[in-house]
Parts: C-alpha cells; sequence; structure tokens
C-alpha cells in the first residue's frame, strides 16, 4: 500500500514539470518571432542602426537560440553590429545568461519529470503496484490544482502585467541585474508588449493542455 502511494505521488508530483516543459519547448522557438514581430508592427524604422528589422529579427532569434542552449556561452558577446560594436553591453549579456541558466534548469527540471514519471509507471504497471484506474483520481486532482493556480497567475496578469513583470524577475533574478534603458538593444528586440503576449499565449497553452490531458484521463 505505502509503495502505491509513493509511485501515484511520484508520478502526480511529475506532471507540472512535464506539463510546463512541453510548453516552453513549443514557444522557444523562432516562429514566435515571426509571429510577434508581424503581429506588433515592428518595422525598419526601429532598427535603423542594425540594418533595419530583417535583422533585428535574426538577432532575436539568435538570443531564442541562446537561452535554450543551442550556442555557445559567449555568442551574444561576440555579435557586432556594422561599425564592429557590441550589439549587447554587458549588463545585458550577463542578464542573457542568467536566463540562459533559469531555462536549462526549466527544462532539466521538466526533462528529469518526464523521465521519472515514465519509469515509475512502466514499472508500476508491470508489477501491479498500480492500474490505470488508480492513476485516474490523481492525475485529475493535480490537474484542476494545476489549473487554478496558472488561471490565477492569467488573472494577476491581466490586472496588473507590470507588477507580476516585476515580480517574476525578481524572484529569478538579482536586483538590478533585469532593468535596462529603452535604448539597449534587449529592450527594443523584446519590448514589453511582447512579454505580455508571450505570457498570455503560455498560459493559455498550459491550460488547454491540462484541459486535454483531463479528457483523456476520463475516458480511461
Amino acid at each position: 500500500m505505502l509503495l502505491k502511494r509513493l509511485n501515484i505521488l511520484i508520478i502526480g508530483a511529475c506532471l507540472p514539470g512535464i506539463i510546463l516543459g512541453v510548453v516552453l519547448l513549443g514557444f522557444l522557438n523562432p516562429w514566435i518571432i515571426d509571429f510577434e514581430y508581424t503581429r506588433l508592427k515592428m518595422s525598419d524604422s526601429m532598427f535603423i542602426d542594425i540594418g533595419g528589422i530583417e535583422e533585428a529579427r535574426i538577432i532575436a532569434i539568435d538570443c531564442v537560440e541562446y537561452v535554450i542552449g543551442t550556442t555557445k556561452e559567449n555568442y551574444l558577446a561576440e555579435l557586432d553590429d556594422d561599425q564592429g560594436q557590441s550589439i549587447f553591453n554587458s549588463r545585458e549579456i550577463k542578464h542573457m545568461k542568467d536566463v540562459r541558466n533559469v531555462i536549462k534548469s526549466i527544462l532539466l527540471w521538466s526533462k528529469w519529470s518526464f523521465w521519472s514519471a515514465l519509469v515509475v509507471f512502466c514499472v508500476s504497471l508491470y508489477f501491479n503496484w498500480v492500474t490505470l484506474s488508480t492513476l485516474k483520481s490523481p492525475v485529475i486532482f493535480v490537474n484542476w490544482a494545476f489549473i487554478i493556480v496558472i488561471f490565477t497567475i492569467l488573472i494577476y496578469i491581466l490586472l496588473n502585467f507590470n507588477a507580476f513583470f516585476t515580480s517574476f524577475h525578481e524572484l529569478l533574478f538579482e536586483d538590478g541585474t533585469w532593468t535596462f534603458a529603452s535604448t539597449d538593444m534587449l529592450i527594443r528586440l523584446f519590448p514589453l508588449k511582447f512579454w505580455f503576449d508571450i505570457t498570455i499565449y503560455i498560459t493559455l497553452a498550459i491550460l488547454t493542455e491540462c484541459a486535454i490531458l483531463l479528457l483523456i484521463v476520463k475516458r480511461i
């Protein structure tokens, strides 16, 4: 009985990490840059100093690839404009390294959650420690709990995005390392409206993923 409860607890605890990882991997892709730059009507006039919107798009995609770890750690520091000046200043590069570490930790958590849940699930079924029906209730419970948390965050975002944005950064980053001038490249590439949209997309995607999982589980 204790082993059964432990296995159920492990699988349930792994679900949020798996759900979040799937959503992040879906959004940390070049398509989100193309979509948002088109939606926000970002133009050449906003990036004259670096060669226009197409060059800005390429740099923004480079940033996405950097934070998910597909480029070397000092990649952004090596980016120069036509005059040989660094695209990003030292504070921006420091912040992007911090973001890279946070994303790396989240994706690692998601990866371990997935494999832990899969191994425990397969072993439990093989030895008849649990059945699909016994997993149904805890999975539904965890899903609903996660839905409530994410929905609460969504309401907070809609009511006061600036406060959410500040709280989020204060939670994950050191004071003074994530604020920049309006002329800094990170702010120009990723304006506040961009982040508002992204947080809405991610929370809605998580809620959708949870709803789909609920429908699947209820049919078992």
